[in-house]
């Protein structure tokens, strides 16, 4: 598969509380199937394709962040910025 094939895509609505993640990605589906093992309450692998992977979570887990501050991009640089843990 290309990797621009390589697609994840996130979808919810306003009325339920679950979002559906479908993946073509080696490297998400690694990572979902990850979630899913340490939170299985969480994370919940639905189906399997020839095509890719599709999992549900929470809505409330996808997360959408503003990019980073000049600063904080300088600190990451420097190596003297910290991740919350």
């Amino acid at each position: 598969m290309l990797m621009i094939e390589q697609e994840t895509i996130i979808t919810f609505n306003q009325e339920e509380s679950w979002a559906e993640i479908y993946t073509a990605s080696p490297i998400m589906k690694r990572k979902l199937d990850k979630l899913c093992e340490k939170y299985p309450d969480a994370y919940e692998l639905m189906r399997i394709a020839p095509s890719g992977v599709t999992y549900k979570c929470p809505k409330d887990r996808v997360r959408l962040a503003p990019p980073p501050s000049d600063a904080r991009r300088a600190a990451g640089r420097k190596g003297g910025f910290q991740t919350r843990q």
